[in-house]
């Protein structure tokens, strides 16, 4: 279970204040590696010629769910600009700025912010893994969420229920991840070129996937109940730990 299922977040209210830059993050800096997944809240060095705006940082805000066909990323995916932004308090995170993610601490103790209003399509392909910055965490990747739906619906959605719609995939990326650090991190470690066995491992992990898993179901489809999340786990360690025989 992710952090976003404790009870009322870190703050009173449905727009979530979180305690600490830490909360937001899975890994910044030195501690990002290629074999995670690219999934939305990725920040990448680079810019997106298409916007205006002065930047040399990109978020991925393309949902979770409709960026990928299986494990596949699609072609495009929508990215904003992130720039340099001051460190909000609690009531500014909950009650304004909803035009921006922001992003304390990312880099150096030094803050910045993603912009909902600049984002655009980019070519995935001109996403480098060697320059990803940050992942966001889980709770974090809702936050994320919770901010872009109150600054394009005015609505305010808790953390709690955007959880569930998006558990399946966000599930999937994790056992790719495992997938990846369990099979393509020795390839490439014992010299192969790092996207060509990215490239491998994702369509043999998509394909895995798309075996049947118990009742007719693909593991894929399984992953739709989260009360057999925990059998899908067991089937992709175990695989794993076959293909690393």
């Amino acid at each position: 279970m992710t952090e976003a299922g404790e009870a009322g977040g870190d703050a009173l209210g449905p727009i979530e204040a979180p305690a600490s830059s830490d909360r937001l993050y899975l890994v910044r800096g030195v501690d990002v590696d290629p074999y995670r997944p690219i999934v939305s809240g990725d920040v990448f060095n680079g810019r997106n010629e298409s916007l205006e705006a002065e930047h040399d940082m990109l978020m991925v805000v393309s949902h979770p769910c409709s960026m990928r066909a299986g494990a596949h990323l699609r072609p495009r995916l929508q990215v904003a600009p992130v720039v340099a932004h001051r460190k909000l308090s609690v009531d500014e995170w909950r009650t304004g700025s909803y035009k921006v993610m922001p992003l304390p601490d990312l880099r150096d103790d030094a803050s910045f912010a993603a912009s909902f209003d600049l984002n655009a399509p980019i070519k995935t392909e001109e996403l480098d893994l060697a320059e990803r910055v940050c992942c966001l965490s889980e709770y974090g990747i809702l936050v994320l969420y919770q901010r872009h739906i109150r600054h394009l619906t005015r609505l305010e959605v808790g953390v709690r229920n955007l959880e569930p719609v998006t558990r399946a995939v966000l599930t999937e990326i994790e056992l790719q991840d495992e997938w990846n650090q369990g099979l393509a991190r020795p390839r490439v470690e014992a010299s192969e070129e790092l996207e060509t066995v990215l490239r491998e491992e994702e369509n043999a992990f998509d394909t895995f996937m798309g075996s049947e898993g118990t009742g007719g179901l693909t593991l894929r489809e399984e992953l739709a109940n989260p009360y057999l999340h925990a059998s899908v786990r067991r089937a992709v360690a175990v695989e794993i730990e076959r293909r690393s025989t």
